[in-house]
């Protein structure tokens, strides 16, 4: 179907990171797909290559880029100079009919689309919850004075050209008891370097350019590590520019790179804590916790400290119990287990707009049985740069701006920067720190009220002032009572209730058949790019048009709910509604049934444009005590929803029973399972099975359960890998086919993981390379008829001196000889104009800077030619001559230009 195409192209964006020619080229035998002011397809020996020529420079974002035909993802393009590339597929190519390109949810090459909605769901709808005692408050300021420190070291080799900077903020307490936790941040993919003089300027270069200054991202969060210090915590804050600079190209989006210089920080804090030699004379030795370390990570930080506590061993010297990722990066869906984790999701986020960190706690629900607490943490009003104080307008050392401005208009109610949902940047750092805090408390201590804060309880912390954030939880104190299944049955009465799909692929992209509205409002639903063939996320669809409606929902086995006391729905609303309310009843194996006593309505989230209101799924509670007491909750077969709206629509996510309190977990160690990246050489005719290595570290001790995305010719190809326990080694097969002739194509087969139960993935997108092992033609380039009069042909031929096997494209440039006269382009036929250049200029233009050709040779073929005819102009005038260069670049039968002459005489 055709939504492979985004398949297609995901894997030449992993593989194909290599120079492309910048001289635009053509279909064989034709001009190509007519595409919009600032497109261009260009040719190299691998293929086509499509192009957007910015119109300003980018911003360094978290968010990547990304090329869009409609509603289908083509993938996310390199970031060249002034330029977007994508390598395409001749298929992508050929069915191409409105590209478009986006960052975050502003197009680039148009005017973005405003994506009203019918309602205007209002702020004050939205519950503020019950407030914290003061001295449970996780925001309010410790007792302990705070010290400041720093530390530069050698830089640290992270697989990039230049080494990354090893360079930290380090505040900590004053007569603290000691050993003290440890707190570490790393901040998220913003500009590296900046000047003021003569005006404010921004560069993502590394490293930074002469008359330029690195942008200090690690101390922009000061705020939180003052919070943290005074209350007793070590905090640590790293510098990661020399990633950013260089992370365009790196396929897991920098995620590697990062968890590298985490790590590598935190065995440095592990030495000096055992054997001292800090740089201030040992006075660290014995004073920090190393059991005890939390990882607070931005936008991609976040996606680094998730993937640090995947990679660090056992016996690592340190022990990671709990995650903070704020507006976080998602593009592994990389998830450890049992460590306690709080996501922050900035609701006016207008660089990872879709929230994709929500997957992180999705995710989590069926990888194990894990009793730490995983918080999704939604906070109205805030935007993503704020939480970082250096990328803050007026508190930032360089230029900042507000990224919401990216997303959406300025005069938005919520998110506008003076609507009155909007936090103020202090007032959203204060939401930052709170909630930082308390999952700091419930990890370490197991704080009830922190979890208050974190699990969907309607209670708030006096220090976030008048900031509405929303909550809910799995993990903790919970367990799974009920998830949608597509094969459930449901016995319904006035209410509609069906499975739906998170999304599935259709012919104009993929789509969610829940809701099919633009996945940027859609944070549960978001499929993975390389993984659209995997299992997507399951929901129940509920509508509903009078009071009193009931779905059934059946359990796969009786529960006994004895031990809870409440029953957790996380239950999204539909804007197109202010509010739903429903009830609950639970039916015992006999048929007996009790309802339990209502709860609060759930509001549908604010916002009059997209990307707001966002379909996300809040907390509806249900107190089961007063049911123990007339109920035999021992043996229940079905939980019944009760409509008592008049009219509803929602979405369930699944049904936990929650008991009270507070639990303090270790790291469960999943094996972890990494895909190589390997060379073969091609071989002779004919088709063999390669294995391409799948490495596993640490034991299988139940079925883990992957899906493995394998991308080549034929596109995506997807299927569930189960390892057995006791399973040490395995690999991913391949079919490939060999040829006895020379193909300078790399030809290359993408390999990409996800960890569905019982594992986690480290490198998880590989790739096996066929090397050509026979020898290579020479290629000519001639003008076998270079001198010709008015009305004649020009022909250049390109030669071969034996066919290949692949299909060979290479671009031509046309340029003038100075001082003598040139070829204009009311000199050439009007066809020759339309195949090359699409018009016919008027006045004409000289022919060099009108036209950017191509030249293809069939596989199998030896000659192909570039003709240039010309018309007589009855003027009389000097021979006009004109230069046709063969571009190859990457080409290893053309590693140089070739240039010929031709010329035109009257005639």
């Amino acid at each position: 179907m055709r939504s492979r195409r985004a398949a297609t192209a995901w894997i030449l964006i992993l593989l194909l990171v290599v120079a492309l020619v910048p001289v635009a080229g053509a279909e064989p035998g034709g001009a190509g797909p007519a595409l919009p002011a600032g497109w261009s397809v260009e040719q190299r020996a691998a293929g086509p290559v499509l192009v957007y020529t910015l119109r300003e420079p980018l911003p360094v974002r978290d968010a990547r880029p990304e090329f869009r035909d409609g509603e289908i993802l083509l993938g996310y393009p390199l970031q060249r100079p002034g330029r977007l590339e994508l390598p395409v597929d001749a298929a992508t190519l050929e069915a191409l009919e409105s590209p478009s390109a986006w960052l975050s949810a502003r197009r680039l090459d148009g005017p973005t689309p405003l994506d009203v909605l019918v309602r205007e769901p209002a702020l004050d709808e939205l519950p503020t919850g019950r407030l914290l005692a003061g001295k449970t408050d996780p925001g309010t300021p410790g007792p302990y004075a705070t010290r400041n420190f720093s530390y530069r070291l050698n830089r640290l080799n992270v697989g990039f050209p230049v080494g990354v900077e090893v360079l930290a903020d380090v505040i900590a307490p004053v007569g603290a008891p000691t050993p003290q936790p440890l707190v570490l941040f790393l901040h998220g993919r913003h500009s590296t370097c900046y000047s003021l003089d003569p005006a404010p300027f921004v560069t993502g270069d590394w490293p930074c350019p002469p008359g330029t200054l690195p942008i200090p991202s690690h101390r922009g969060y000061r705020y939180v590590a003052e919070l943290l210090a005074s209350q007793g915590y070590l905090t640590v804050s790293i510098s990661a520019n020399g990633i950013n600079g260089q992370d365009w190209a790196a396929a897991d989006g920098g995620a590697t790179a990062r968890s590298a210089l985490i790590r590598h920080h935190l065995r440095l804090w592990a030495g000096w804590n055992a054997t001292g030699g800090d740089p201030w004379g040992g006075i660290f030795k014995g004073a920090v916790d190393m059991k005890k370390v939390i990882l607070v990570g931005h936008s991609r930080g976040g996606e680094g400290v998730e993937r640090a506590a995947i990679d660090s061993a056992p016996d690592a010297g340190y022990t990671i119990v709990g995650l903070v990722p704020i507006g976080p990066t998602a593009f592994g869906r990389q998830v450890p287990a049992g460590i306690a984790t709080a996501v922050i999701l900035p609701y006016c986020d207008g660089d990872v707009v879709d929230l994709q960190g929500q997957q992180y706690i999705d995710q989590s629900r069926d990888l194990t049985h894990d009793r730490a607490l995983r918080s999704s943490v939604l906070a109205i009003g805030t935007n993503h740069n704020f939480f970082n104080t250096e990328w803050t307008p007026g508190l930032a050392a360089a230029p900042a701006d507000d990224d919401w401005l990216w997303a959406g208009p300025s005069d938005e109610p919520t998110c506008g920067p003076d609507g009155p949902g909007r936090l103020t940047p202090q007032e959203q750092q204060k939401v930052g720190a709170t909630y930082i805090a308390a999952l700091a408390r419930a990890a370490l201590r197991g704080d009830v009220a922190s979890v208050g804060l974190l699990d969907g309880s309607q209670v708030r912390a006096a220090s976030v002032g008048r900031a509405r954030v929303l909550t809910h939880a799995l993990g903790g104190r919970r367990s799974l009572v009920y998830r949608p299944r597509l094969t459930d049955y449901i016995n319904t009465a006035g209410m509609s209730a069906r499975p739906c799909r998170g999304y599935l692929p259709g012919d104009w992209g993929f789509q969610s058949e829940c809701y099919p509205i633009g996945f940027d409002r859609l944070p549960h639903w978001l499929p993975m790019m390389g993984m659209e063939s995997a299992p997507s996320p399951v929901a129940l669809d509920l509508q509903w048009w009078r009071t009193g409606g009931t779905v059934r929902l059946a359990l796969p086995e009786t529960r006994d709910l004895t031990a809870a006391t409440h029953l957790d729905l996380r239950l999204a609303v539909d804007v197109a509604f202010s509010s739903v309310q429903l009830g609950v009843r639970l039916v015992d194996r006999r048929g007996a049934v009790i309802d339990l006593p209502a709860a609060p309505r759930v509001p549908s989230l604010p916002g009059t444009a997209g990307p707001l209101g966002k379909i996300w799924a809040q907390t509806l509670r249900f107190d089961l005590t007063g049911a123990r007491a007339r109920f035999d909750l021992t043996q229940i077969a079905a939980v019944e929803l009760v409509s008592r709206t008049g009219r509803g629509h929602a979405w369930l996510l699944d049904v936990h029973a929650r008991r009270p309190g507070a639990v303090v977990t270790t790291p469960i160690a999943l094996p972890r399972v990494s895909v190589a990246t390997r060379e073969v050489l091609e071989g002779g005719p004919g088709t063999r099975t390669v294995r391409l290595p799948l490495h596993i570290r640490g034991d299988v001790v139940a079925p883990a359960t992957l899906w493995v995305s394998v991308f080549g010719p034929d596109g995506q190809q997807g299927y569930r890998l189960v390892l057995p326990p006791g399973t040490t080694r395995a690999s991913v097969p391949i079919r490939v086919e060999g040829n006895d002739q020379f193909d300078p194509m790399v030809r290359e087969y993408g390999v990409v993981i996800k960890a569905l139960s019982q594992a986690t993935t480290g490198q998880y997108i590989g790739a096996l390379r066929l090397i050509d092992d026979e020898p290579a033609p020479v290629l000519t380039f001639e003008a076998t008829r270079g001198r010709v009069a008015e009305g004649r042909t020009l022909v250049f031929t390109a030669s071969l001196s034996f066919p290949v096997a692949a299909d060979l494209w290479y671009s031509i440039q046309l340029d003038e000889v100075r001082g003598r006269p040139t070829l204009f382009t009311d000199d050439v036929t009007p066809e020759f104009m339309y195949q090359w250049a699409g018009w016919v200029p008027d006045p004409p233009q000289p022919l060099w800077q009108s036209v950017w050709a191509g030249l293809y040779i069939p596989a199998g073929a030896t000659t192909a030619t570039f003709e240039i005819p010309t018309v007589v102009d009855g003027i009389a005038e000097d021979p006009e001559v004109i230069t046709v260069t063969l571009w190859g670049w990457d080409d290893p039968l053309l590693p140089v230009p070739i240039t010929v002459r031709g010329v035109v005489r009257d005639s």
